[in-house]
């Protein structure tokens, strides 16, 4: 795929800039055919030929990937399965920030891939230097699948994997070295025909047509509720013997299953999670995902659902505001840098730039008052509390610089003065709660007593050097610009 079309291929957004049908059709003559005289094209009739060449049609214009129809399978719509493949990008662009990921150990696997393996193959079309395992039950759609990989010319970038139905999810990655970035799959939203009927029947516009798939395509034991259990337990049980995944994910189409499944995640000891939502076309969509990792998604990624029913089940903000008591920029990066010395916690400032251009004879000091500052603190272990107190602190900081950081803060403090306090790593939700109230407490009592010191003029860069080690500082430096 030459240069051009990859970055045609990775600008495509169907949300910002939805598929124009009509000029689909003036540029496709397989669909003039289909549209007749009045030019538009009736997705419900017939035997869904329409939307199966649609599909066929973008994954050609916008992504270079050519697939031969067939009528007993599942033919995935375009717009919706590239909102959850972008959401998967953004997820893995958090991932390569916090742990250092290079480009060429990110591994996905997308389970129950389908027949035209349309997943995988946006994902490695998108992102050339990813690799993306793919696996599959059902005999024709697997062999139609490896056709589909083959004429694509993507099998250096996706190994597609026969599995049976009955045998872990997971199986099939049990051999490989290493832990898979993520996962991502798509389940049988029924958990039986009469179920499906049942459901089709209640739409308000009715059935559009005659759905072409096969029944494992569309009904599983349990539906998508039992088919995602069955991933929860595995990922516990991943977590407990190794391997596995960073990021699980899956796609629901009922909110009911993501307010079911959430209580299940907690049932089972997980506290990172997410979820998000998404509506390509008139049917909603939302993707779970979960961790057993200490690192907490942004809440752009984890909290990005507007369903109302959902609102209790979102998982609590990795994001809050912070209350400065009327401090102007300079004056609150002093109190927080002065409260990070006070509990001994390694702490660096940085500038962050609006990009105005600075005339001839301006200084950086002219304009010290732009941009926001954001101060990073990574800590490693409680060293404010009364107990942490009583057993020294963190006054032996070349023993505590081995140890993880279990909690790692990112402070913006606007120009005008205004914070927002991020959490991108916590590993004990106590010690963020704890932490939380500590800093609250000091900011309260700095504003009420007066008794902070201040600089002169606002702090624009610095660093507490001697207890930052390079390891956290290069985290900074990764970190740094998703706040």
């Amino acid at each position: 795929m030459d240069r051009q079309r990859l970055l045609h291929a990775r600008d495509v957004d169907y949300a910002t800039s939805p598929v124009d049908f009509a000029q689909l059709v003036e540029e496709e003559l397989e669909l003039r055919d289909l549209a007749g005289d009045r030019g538009r094209l009736d997705f419900g009739g017939g035997n869904g030929l329409v939307g199966r060449l649609v599909t066929k049609v973008l994954l050609r214009r916008d992504f270079d990937l050519e697939i031969e129809l067939v009528e007993d399978r599942l033919c995935p719509t375009v717009p919706s399965r590239l909102a959850y493949v972008r959401w998967i990008e953004c997820l893995v662009g958090f991932a390569r920030a916090v742990l250092d990921l290079p480009v060429s150990s990110i591994a996905g696997l997308d389970i129950g891939t389908g027949a035209y393996a349309v997943y995988a193959a946006l994902l490695a079309r998108r992102n050339p230097g990813w690799h993306i395992h793919a696996s599959e039950a059902d005999d024709r759609s697997h062999a139609h699948a490896a056709q589909c990989i083959a004429r694509n010319r993507l099998q250096t970038q996706i190994t597609l994997h026969k599995v049976t139905a009955d045998e872990p999810f997971l199986a099939c990655m049990h051999d490989l070295p290493g832990q898979l970035t993520f996962t991502m799959c798509n389940p049988p939203f029924y958990s039986s025909q009469n179920e499906m009927d049942e459901l089709e029947s209640r739409k308000s516009r009715g059935p559009r047509g005659k759905l072409q798939a096969a029944s494992c395509e569309l009904v599983t034991g349990g539906g998508e509720i039992g088919f995602t259990r069955r991933l929860i337990d595995e990922s516990v049980r991943c977590r407990d013997g190794g391997g596995g995944a960073m990021w699980y994910t899956t796609l629901l189409g009922k909110s009911s299953s993501v307010v079911a499944l959430v209580e299940v995640l907690k049932e089972v000891g997980v506290t990172s999670y997410g979820i998000a939502d998404f509506q390509p076309g008139v049917t909603k969509r939302w993707i779970l995902v979960w961790s057993f990792l200490p690192c907490r998604l942004p809440d752009a990624l984890a909290r990005a659902s507007t369903t109302p029913a959902l609102a209790a089940s979102l998982p609590a903000r990795a994001s809050y505001a912070l209350d400065l008591h009327n401090l102007s920029q300079g004056e609150g990066i002093a109190c927080l840098t002065d409260f990070a010395q006070s509990i001994t916690v390694p702490w660096l400032v940085h500038r962050q730039r609006l990009g105005k251009r600075r005339g001839r004879g301006e200084t950086d000091d002219d304009d010290e008052d732009e941009g926001d500052r954001i101060v990073w603190m990574g800590i490693r272990r409680d060293t404010w509390s009364r107990a942490a107190r009583r057993r020294g602190g963190f006054e032996d900081k070349s023993t505590t610089q081995a140890d993880p950081i279990v909690l790692g803060i990112a402070i913006r403090v606007a120009a005008a003065g205004q914070a927002q306090l991020h959490r991108f790593i916590c590993s004990d939700e106590a010690l963020w709660l704890s932490f939380q109230g500590k800093l609250s407490h000091y900011l309260q009592q700095s504003h009420s007593q007066d008794t902070r010191q201040t600089s002169a003029t606002p702090i624009v860069e610095s660093v507490d050097a001697e207890s930052l080690d390079m390891e956290t500082l290069k985290m900074y430096l990764r970190v740094q610009s998703l706040y």
